[in-house]
């Protein structure tokens, strides 16, 4: 019994070292495989970050303009033939931005042999066959076929780019060689044309020589006739405003008399209120009489029928006359508001001497 113990130890003895040697082994084997799969899985990331997203989209028709085919001759022709190299034209192989795959937020699938249960956090398995399932979402074969797929699709783009490449280099050729034709024609045709314009030049010399002279004089008529023109155009308008002031200092001295001999002033309608701002230009000013004639803006117009319709109101205001000076507002003097008339959008004001800095001229704001 004793003896069969003591070989029974000695086997166990044996067993376990025999187990420490292979556990050690295998944890060397398991640390390799480690890195291996961990530089796998970089690898594929980087990988799928060179390829691009499938476009399984129809090519775009090219709007590239054919070259022209007809024989050159001495017809113009208005729709000549032209080559249809460019209608099976892929414009969209020289898209150069193309988004590409990323795997990234998918190291959880990529790490996944098995589909893990949600629940259970367990490999998820067949409901009939009871085995492990090891393809679909979630596991490391779908981001695996995502992968080959892009790159299947990205190898068929670049065979048709290098096609399409072919054709292409057929067609410049061709193209080449016909424009080296037409230019070794042209250089004889622009031969033929030098010396025609070597005689017509001779010629041309006199005829610009008489158009120099004529286009000087005419330049000088031309001139003359401008500042005619100016001149005339000067003193008409100079005619019309002395026609027009002269009318309006007529009228406003003829309703300016009739204000002030209306009678009882307590009779007369005046203001109720007025808004703050420009109210509008002077027309005309006479500084020896101290009244002006003021064109006034809607606005003002508007408070002026508001005011008519009012049983009561404060007595007329005192408008200021201001003129902008460089980059400041300058005040001139205060005009008493006199008559308005509302048709035509004028008025006529007192000048208050007593307020007045400066001569008060036309185009000055009237401010209240």
């Amino acid at each position: 019994m004793i003896k069969t113990l003591k070989a029974m130890v000695i086997v166990l003895f044996i067993l376990s070292a025999t187990a420490l040697t292979l556990t050690i082994m295998l944890f060397n084997r398991r640390q390799i495989l480690l890195a291996r799969t961990l530089a796998l899985e970089k690898a594929l990331t980087q990988v799928a970050a060179t390829c691009e997203i499938p476009d399984r989209g129809q090519p775009s028709p090219s709007e590239f303009s054919g070259r022209d085919i007809d024989a050159i001759s001495a017809e113009l022709l208005p729709s000549p033939r032209l080559s249809d190299f460019w209608d099976h034209y892929n414009a969209q192989l020289e898209v150069p931005t193309r988004d590409t795959l990323d795997i990234s937020p998918r190291q959880r699938e990529l790490q996944s042999y098995f589909r893990i249960d949600p629940i259970t956090m367990k490999p998820a398995r067949d409901p009939i066959n009871r085995e492990r399932i090891r393809t679909g979402p979630g596991t490391m074969q779908s981001v695996l076929n995502d992968i080959i797929t892009a790159s299947e699709d990205q190898l068929n783009r670049l065979n048709a780019t290098r096609h399409q490449l072919t054709q292409l280099r057929e067609e410049t050729t061709g193209a080449t060689v016909e424009l080296n034709t037409r230019k070794q024609e042209l250089r004889g045709a622009l031969c033929t044309l030098v010396e025609r314009d070597s005689q017509i030049g001779s010629l041309q010399s006199d005829v610009m020589d008489r158009d120099s002279t004529i286009k000087e004089k005419y330049e000088t008529i031309v001139l003359l006739e401008g500042e005619l023109l100016d001149a005339e155009h000067i003193a008409a308008l100079q005619t019309e405003d002395i026609e027009r002031l002269t009318n309006n200092v007529a009228y406003w001295q003829q309703r300016y008399s009739e204000i002030v001999g209306r009678g009882d002033p307590q009779t007369v309608r005046t203001w109720t209120t007025m808004r703050r701002g420009q109210k509008g230009t002077v027309a005309t000013v006479d500084n020896s009489l101290n009244y002006v004639v003021m064109e006034l803006n809607d606005e003002f117009v508007d408070e002026y029928k508001q005011a008519m319709e009012s049983e009561s109101a404060p007595p007329p205001p005192a408008l200021m006359i201001i003129r902008q000076n460089s980059a400041e507002d300058v005040f001139i003097a205060k005009v008493q508001l006199g008559a308005v008339d509302i048709h035509q959008g004028l008025a006529v004001g007192s000048v208050l001497k007593s307020w007045q800095q400066d001569a008060i001229r036309k185009d000055d704001r009237v401010i209240y």
